[in-house]
């Protein structure tokens, strides 16, 4: 470790003795917030570089998946607020409840996550349509459209669980089958499961997590972000 990140972690450790925490939760908080990446993404964001902020945020999820919570919170307000994406922004303000659920900002994150409900809810014309346009009986719609979305994801993982299983009978024919496969072009595909991340799907399929980039890149139509995977997703694996 050369000088200059033993001198950036002194600082951050005289800053947090200095400073005090009444909670663990408060620690790791102001943590998060003095780490470089965060800083500089803080820094995008006064003066209006929102992609640039964005990509800060996502890279400390991506370092620290279990410890980013104001990462989360950054990013779904870049998305509820300039990229008008509401799905995107209710994910990060979830995630960032998850990790600091008795934080003092927990109650106005859930506000955000019913703003970006309602935002999602007017974006749809026939659902406005069928509402009344009472705020609950639009989240009794929303409810019940991630019923039957959840649904279909059940029904999703299924067939993808049918197809792997023909995937791996295939692989048990003689070699020059294989090799016509890929000669072919056939590409491989992954199922995001539960607790997937991009590197460890990369570990997974390659043997190491540092091609995570590789799958991102293959994936860019329906993966606006390295940390936006859905349980039943299915990613092209490059070769």
């Amino acid at each position: 470790m050369d000088l200059r990140k033993i001198s950036l972690l002194v600082s951050l450790a005289i800053i947090l003795l200095l400073a005090g925490c009444s909670s663990g939760d408060e620690c790791r908080q102001r943590a998060q917030i003095n780490d470089p990446i965060f800083r500089k993404g803080r820094i995008h964001l006064q003066r209006g570089n929102n992609e640039a902020a964005l990509r800060c945020f996502e890279r400390i999820i991506q370092l620290n998946p279990e410890q980013c919570a104001e990462a989360h919170l950054e990013s779904g307000e870049i998305h509820l607020n300039h990229h008008k994406d509401p799905i995107s922004a209710i994910y990060h303000y979830r995630k960032y409840l998850v990790q600091m659920p008795h934080d003092r900002q927990s109650p106005l994150v859930r506000q955000r996550i019913n703003t970006a409900e309602k935002v999602y809810l007017s974006q749809i014309p026939s659902l406005r349509h069928k509402a009344s346009g009472d705020p609950n009986d639009l989240l009794h719609s929303l409810k019940l459209l991630q019923d039957e979305n959840s649904r279909l994801r059940r029904q999703l993982v299924a067939v993808q669980a049918e197809a792997n299983s023909e995937r791996a009978a295939n692989a048990a024919k003689p070699s020059s089958d294989i090799t016509l496969t890929k000669a072919q072009g056939e590409p491989r595909h992954y199922a995001v499961s539960k607790g997937d991340t991009l590197s460890s799907i990369s570990q997974k399929v390659y043997g190491t997590p540092n091609r995570w980039k590789d799958i991102f890149t293959a994936n860019r139509q329906s993966l606006p972000s390295p940390s936006q995977l859905t349980i039943g997703q299915v990613l092209d694996i490059p070769e």
